[in-house]
């Protein structure tokens, strides 16, 4: 065989790389897939925000809050929630705590 004949088994190979491709793009378009994109891309930019300096993606995070905000915003919703709800119950037990000491 030359360079330019493709085996069977190359042929099968892609195939199934073709196959997983339109599945992971099936899957990125049901509502599970859209919400663990917009959950990556959340925890990610969060993360590349803590990082300082030189060093700070500023490009980077600005085209990942870009594709967040327009294709998949989701996420942020349900962060902001658990955020509040979370700020509300440490509030809750702060208070507590005090009162308790009184």
């Amino acid at each position: 065989m030359n360079d330019k004949t493709t085996s069977l088994g190359e042929l099968m190979e892609e195939d199934d790389a073709v196959r997983k491709q339109m599945s992971a793009i099936e899957f990125l378009g049901s509502a599970r897939g859209r919400l663990v994109m917009s959950k990556a891309l959340y925890l990610a930019i969060k993360t590349l925000n803590k990082t300082k300096g030189a060093k700070r993606e500023i490009s980077t995070i600005a085209d990942m809050q870009f594709m967040m905000d327009n294709l998949f915003p989701a996420y942020q919703l349900v962060a902001s929630i658990d955020e509040e709800v979370t700020r509300k119950r440490i509030k809750r037990e702060n208070e507590k705590k005090e009162n308790d000491n009184e």
